[in-house]
C-alpha cells in the first residue's frame, strides 16, 4: 500500500542520517508522487480525462460512452441534482463534423474561420489542438475529431470560440467552404480572350506539337540549337505573359482614328516578354536538362511589348512593338535590378503595369526596387521632334528630355514609344515589388495625390508619391545594399562590386519623394471561406503576407483591387519525412482574393472576399485553331490540393483590372503559368457581390 512503501522510505531515510529539512522534503516528494500516481488510475478506471486550461491546470472531463460527447464533471454533477437530464439534441449526439459537399462547397457544422485561428496558449490553431486532443484521448489520429471536441476546444479557448456547432455563432454562409473555381465565387461573367504577339519572329519561339505530350528531348534539342548559333549571339525563347490593359486617354486615341481596319482601339495592352516560363514546369527542368550556361541565359531576357486592342480586347497586330529596358544599347542608362544586368546574371525587369492619371499614361514595372516613368504613344513617324534616341551623351540623372525607346520587334508599323522622363524608383519607407499605384478623391484643395500601395492588407500599407520629378537620395549604399540582398548581412561601400555599386548608385540618383505613410489594420472577415481551410490544419496559403498588384477601379465610391497569395516554398518540405505533405500542397501554387478601400486617407479596408482563381482557358476557333499555340501547355498545369484538381492554372497571376469601355464592367487581366495571357470582363455588381457587403451603382 501507499503507507507501506512511505513508511520503508522513512526507515531507509533515518538510517541515512541525511538532514531533517531534507528528508521532509523526500518524503513530501514520495507521498505526492504516489497518491498522483494513485489518482491516475482511479481517473481511467472511471472514464475520465484531462484537458489543460488556459492558465495549465488540469480540468477532469467524463467521457459519455453511450452518447459520445465529453461533458465538464461539475456540469455533470449539477445535472445530476435535477430530477431528469434533459434529452441530447441532434447537435450534441453529433460525432463527426457533418459535410455536405455541393456545387463546389462544402457546407459543416463548424464556422469560418474556427480551424485556423491561433490559440495564445500553445500558439496552434484551433484544429490543431482539436486534432491534438483527440489523440490524447482516443490514443489515434484523425482527419476529423468532430463536434464534440470542437465544442470542447471552443469553451477552453477564447480565440476559438468560433468552433462551438452548437451555439450557432454565425449565419449559414459563414458555414460554407467553396472550392476555389466554383463559379459562384470567381469574378468571371464570360470566357476569357487569349493573345499572341505575332511579331515575335519564329525563329525566337519553341515548335510544340498541336497536342499530345511535350518531349523533353526535343525541346532540349531546339534549345542546345538556339545556344550553338555562334558568334555569341544566342537565340532566346519567347514567351508573353501577365499582360496589363489601360483605357486610352482621348487624347492618345485621336491620334489613331482611322488608322487601322475594323474598329478604332479602345486600349493600351503591356506584356512581359521572357525567356522565363513556366509552361513546360513539370516536363523541363531547366537547372536538370539543360546546360548550366543555358540555364543561366534563360534569365537573362524580359522584355516588354505594347500593342492596341480594339473593344473586344483583340490584338491589332500592326500596333506592336517589343522593348528591351535592360539593355544598355536601347537607354545608355543602366537600370539598378536585383540582381543588376551583367554577364553572368539577368535582371528581372518584369511585370509591368499601366496606368492613365488624368490623362498621362505612366509605365510601372517591377526591379525591385520598383521603377515608375511617365510615357506616350505615337502612329509610325508620328513622334513630336525633340523625343530622339539616345546615343550615350546625356546625364540622366538631370536630363528630362523625352526619350525615345528602340524596337527589337516591331508588328507593321509598330507602334513608336516614347519615355517622356527616364524612370525613377520608388524608395520610400519600403522596399520590395508589385506596388500599385492608384489616385485617391480630391482632398479639401481639390488635389488628387498619387499614392503607392506596398500591401494590400494585415496591414493596408500605402504612401503618397510625389510623380512629377524625381531627385537623388541620400540612402546609405549599404543600407541599400542589404535591401537588394538580405542575406548579405555585412557590408562596406568599397566591397561592393563594380556591377553592384554602379546598379545602386543609380537608384539614388533618381528617387521619387515620397511621403505620408499611412497603415490600415483593420481586417474584416472574409466574405467566403475555402476548402483549404476545411482540409489543412493551418493555412497552407501565405494568408499573413499577401501581395497586391492589381488596383483600383471604382464601384460604389471605394476603390477595389485584386491581390494574391501562394503556397509558400519551405526548405524542410524537401525532407523525405515530409513527401506526403508536398504533395498534398505543393508550392508556388496561387490563389487570388478581392480586396475595397476607402478612396481618401486613411483608406480603410471595408471588404474583402475569400480565395478564389481563375480558369483555365480552351478557345479553339472556327477553324479549330487557338489564337495562342502555347495554349494547351497549360491545361495540365492546375492548382492541386490533397488530389483535387481545380480548374485553375497553378499559377494564375492577376496583373491589371481596369475600367472597361462599358462603364457597369472592368477587365482583369492575367498570367497562365508564366505562358500565355488573357484577359476577362465582369460586371461591378458581380465584384461587389463577392466582396460581400457592396453594392454596385
Amino acid at each position: 500500500t501507499m503507507a507501506g512503501v512511505a513508511g520503508s522510505l522513512r526507515r531507509r531515510l533515518k538510517k541515512g542520517g541525511l538532514r531533517p529539512w531534507f528528508r521532509t522534503l523526500v518524503l513530501t516528494a514520495a507521498v505526492l508522487g504516489m497518491y498522483s500516481i494513485s489518482l491516475g488510475i482511479l481517473l481511467l478506471r472511471t472514464g475520465y480525462s484531462s484537458v489543460l486550461l488556459d492558465d495549465g491546470l488540469p480540468r477532469m472531463y467524463k467521457v459519455d460512452v453511450r452518447e459520445g460527447f465529453i461533458m465538464d464533471q461539475e456540469s455533470e454533477e449539477t445535472r445530476d441534482k435535477t430530477e431528469e437530464r434533459r434529452p441530447a439534441s441532434a447537435e450534441e449526439t453529433r460525432d463527426k463534423t457533418v459535410e455536405e459537399e455541393t456545387d463546389g462547397v462544402v457546407e459543416t457544422s463548424i464556422c469560418s474561420g474556427c480551424y485556423h485561428a491561433v490559440a495564445s496558449v500553445e500558439k496552434l490553431t484551433c484544429k490543431e489542438i482539436a486534432n491534438k486532443w483527440t489523440r490524447q484521448k482516443a490514443g489515434a489520429a484523425t482527419d476529423d475529431p468532430g463536434d464534440d471536441m470542437y465544442r470542447v476546444v471552443a469553451r477552453e479557448r477564447a480565440e476559438c470560440r468560433r468552433c462551438d456547432p452548437s451555439a450557432r455563432t454565425c449565419p449559414r454562409e459563414e458555414r460554407r467552404y467553396w472550392h476555389f473555381d466554383a463559379a459562384a465565387v470567381r469574378p468571371t461573367d464570360g470566357p476569357p480572350a487569349v493573345h499572341f504577339l505575332t511579331s515575335v519572329p519564329a525563329a525566337s519561339r519553341l515548335q510544340f506539337p498541336a497536342e499530345g505530350t511535350v518531349r523533353v528531348d526535343d525541346v532540349v534539342r531546339q534549345y542546345a540549337a538556339g545556344w550553338d548559333g555562334g558568334g555569341g549571339n544566342h537565340t532566346h525563347f519567347y514567351f508573353e505573359y501577365n499582360p496589363t490593359l489601360v483605357l486610352l486617354p482621348p487624347a492618345v486615341a485621336l491620334r489613331f482614328a482611322g488608322r487601322y481596319a475594323g474598329p478604332p482601339p479602345a486600349y493600351l495592352a503591356s506584356f512581359r516578354v521572357s525567356a522565363v516560363n513556366a509552361c513546360l514546369d513539370g516536363t523541363l527542368d531547366p537547372r536538370r536538362d539543360l546546360p548550366k550556361a543555358r540555364a543561366v541565359e534563360m534569365r537573362k531576357r524580359n522584355l516588354l511589348a505594347l500593342a492596341l486592342l480594339r473593344p473586344d480586347r483583340s490584338i491589332i497586330h500592326d500596333s506592336e512593338v517589343v522593348v528591351d529596358l535592360e539593355g544598355d544599347d536601347n537607354l545608355g542608362w543602366r537600370y539598378a535590378t536585383n540582381p543588376p544586368h551583367n554577364a553572368e546574371r539577368g535582371g528581372d525587369v518584369s511585370d509591368f503595369r499601366l496606368y492613365d492619371f488624368d490623362g498621362r499614361l505612366y509605365l510601372n514595372f517591377n526591379g525591385p526596387p520598383v521603377y515608375v516613368a511617365p510615357f506616350d504613344i505615337y502612329p509610325p513617324h508620328g513622334t513630336p521632334t525633340g523625343h530622339e534616341f539616345n546615343e550615350g551623351e546625356r546625364d540622366f540623372s538631370s536630363d528630362d528630355r523625352p526619350l525615345r525607346l528602340r524596337s527589337l520587334y516591331r508588328g507593321g508599323g509598330g507602334l513608336e514609344v516614347s519615355l517622356l522622363t527616364p524612370p525613377g524608383s520608388i524608395y520610400g519607407t519600403s522596399f520590395g515589388k508589385n506596388y500599385a499605384l492608384f489616385q485617391a478623391d480630391a482632398d479639401e484643395n481639390g488635389e488628387r495625390s498619387i499614392y503607392a500601395e506596398y500591401r494590400p492588407y494585415g496591414p493596408h500599407i500605402v504612401e503618397r508619391v510625389d510623380l512629377t520629378a524625381a531627385v537623388a537620395t541620400n540612402v546609405e549604399l549599404c543600407t541599400l545594399h542589404r535591401h537588394m540582398w538580405p542575406d548579405q548581412k555585412k557590408c562596406h561601400p568599397r566591397s561592393i562590386t563594380i556591377n553592384h555599386r554602379a546598379a545602386q548608385v543609380q537608384i539614388r540618383q533618381r528617387v521619387y519623394a515620397t511621403g505620408g505613410r499611412i497603415e490600415d489594420r483593420r481586417l474584416p472577415r472574409p466574405s467566403h471561406a475555402t476548402v483549404d481551410e476545411l482540409w489543412f490544419p493551418a493555412q497552407v496559403f501565405a494568408g499573413n503576407d499577401p501581395h497586391g498588384g492589381a488596383c483600383c477601379v471604382r464601384i460604389n465610391g471605394y476603390l477595389v483591387g485584386i491581390g494574391h497569395t501562394k503556397i509558400p516554398y519551405r526548405p524542410w518540405m524537401s525532407r523525405p519525412e515530409h513527401k506526403a505533405r508536398r504533395q498534398a500542397a505543393q508550392n508556388q501554387q496561387y490563389a487570388s482574393f478581392l480586396y475595397a478601400f476607402e478612396a481618401v486617407p486613411p483608406f480603410r479596408i471595408v471588404a474583402r472576399s475569400g480565395l478564389f482563381c481563375l480558369p483555365h482557358v480552351v478557345e479553339p476557333t472556327a477553324d479549330g485553331r487557338v489564337s495562342n499555340p502555347f495554349l494547351h501547355l497549360t491545361h495540365g498545369l492546375s492548382v492541386s490540393l490533397r488530389g483535387h484538381a481545380f480548374d485553375c492554372p497553378k499559377i494564375h497571376f492577376i496583373s491589371g483590372i481596369t475600367q472597361s469601355l462599358d462603364a457597369s464592367r472592368v477587365v482583369i487581366s492575367y498570367g497562365i503559368n508564366d505562358c500565355v495571357p488573357a484577359t476577362v470582363e465582369v460586371t461591378k455588381a458581380k465584384l461587389a457581390r463577392l466582396l460581400g457587403n457592396m453594392t454596385a451603382h
